[in-house]
């Protein structure tokens, strides 16, 4: 019989929507863009969206927005635009009350994000979230990769000193929250919330879940 120590959760959306990225990287760093530049916002963001598309998802420049705003000449500070934006760091409205189940329960709450260490503490912060959270792990930071990959769960197991039967994750994506973690020996649950995903086997149906309070009930029953 298994008996689950940790739960590990991705952030983006799993604990909190991807409002804040959207605004941040389609409109507000194209804005400054514009400014600095003297060009439309249409152009801007052509620009920048290509610019995105050039360095591409695979690299870890493409999370640094350190990176961009030197790239682009934008002089205004990384803190600045995080503040702004703050109001669109949103949680869902399951986040909170599970995440403090789980903790009154005695559960220890991880999250391990693709997301840059800087946007992970401030999410969590901006969100209220911080409070249920033992340990947080940026996958660019702390590990120096771009993507949650079976090497990465491995490696969290042995930070964590846990073996990989006693953690659970739950993250939307297919890949870097279900399959990755499962290949590693972990229990996962891939949070299906828009139904976008479809069971691979009927073995796989019971670890697909429609929001975090479905999550929840299914841990009990393992």
């Amino acid at each position: 019989m298994r008996r689950f120590k940790i739960i590990s959760f991705d952030l983006d959306g799993t604990l909190v929507d991807k409002r804040f990225d959207d605004e941040m990287w389609f409109k507000e760093v194209p804005k400054l863009y514009a400014a600095k530049h003297g060009v439309s916002f249409k152009q801007a963001y052509r620009e920048c969206r290509a610019a995105y598309d050039a360095v591409g998802n695979y690299r870890l420049n493409w999370y640094r927005i350190c990176y961009w705003l030197n790239r682009f000449g934008i002089r205004r500070s990384r803190k600045l635009i995080m503040r702004d934006l703050r109001r669109f760091a949103k949680p869902y409205s399951d986040a909170a009350p599970v995440l403090r189940s789980l903790k009154r329960k005695g559960f220890r709450v991880v999250v391990v994000s693709n997301a840059a260490p800087c946007f992970l503490e401030f999410k969590l912060d901006a969100a209220g979230l911080s409070r249920y959270v033992s340990e947080r792990f940026s996958v660019s930071g702390r590990f120096g990769t771009v993507r949650k990959s079976k090497r990465v769960y491995a490696r969290l197991c042995r930070v964590l000193r846990a073996k990989p039967r006693e953690i659970v994750h739950v993250g939307d994506f297919r890949d870097f929250d279900f399959d990755q973690p499962r290949a590693a020996g972990i229990t996962a649950f891939l949070l299906n919330r828009g139904r976008k995903h479809k069971p691979r086997s009927a073995a796989e149906k019971f670890f697909f879940v429609r929001n975090l309070k479905e999550f929840e009930k299914k841990l009990s029953l393992l």
